[in-house]
């Protein structure tokens, strides 16, 4: 194995991961599993689906091949911030145009949402990875961006802001207390 085949098979685990994700706190509602998993049906709750995941996969991969396949830490975290973001915040982008933009309201089309930013946040990073050349500044503002983007699914699990992309259509609620 190298890392193209190490990045590239992440795809179907964190895309499976990810669907868990979407059942997860419904499963158990457990208060910090709300932190990285679904709480609702909004767009927002939904792009966790990529962030747990993501994490995971890049985490343990890195700790289970960094010897055997020599990785490279930095070009590994910034890869992996790449694909962290695009996986995440590519899902709402999408959700939109087909939703709103060609009113496509489909279950399937939803999963495949989930599916193409994973491949794609995937895809990038591995491009990334293979491309990155080491500046420092590259690797702090990721560090800061993964921070700035956990953060943010942490607030806004308790404390959204009343705009639609924090809505739960389902219910007309917003964050996790208005869920119990």
């Amino acid at each position: 194995m190298n890392s193209k085949k190490l990045i590239l098979s992440g795809i179907i685990p964190i895309f499976i991961l990810g669907s868990i994700t979407h059942f997860a706190y419904d499963w158990c509602s457990i208060t910090l599993l709300g932190l990285v998993a679904p709480i609702n049906s909004s767009i927002w709750e939904h792009m966790k689906m990529g962030l747990l995941p993501t994490i995971i996969w890049w985490g343990l991969t890195y700790l289970l091949f960094k010897d055997k396949l020599k990785l490279d830490f930095k070009r590994y975290f910034v890869a992996f911030t790449v694909s962290l973001l695009v996986s995440t915040f590519l899902m709402p982008f999408l959700y939109y145009t087909y939703r709103y933009g060609l009113g496509v309201h489909l279950l399937i089309v939803d999963i495949l949402n989930l599916l193409c930013t994973v491949t794609m946040g995937q895809l990038l990073a591995l491009h990334i990875y293979n491309h990155y050349s080491w500046k420092k500044i590259y690797f702090n503002l990721c560090v800061i961006v993964l921070i700035l983007v956990v953060l943010s699914f942490v607030i806004f699990t308790f404390n959204p802001p009343h705009i639609p992309i924090f809505k739960d259509y389902d219910t007309g609620t917003y964050g996790i207390y208005h869920r119990r």
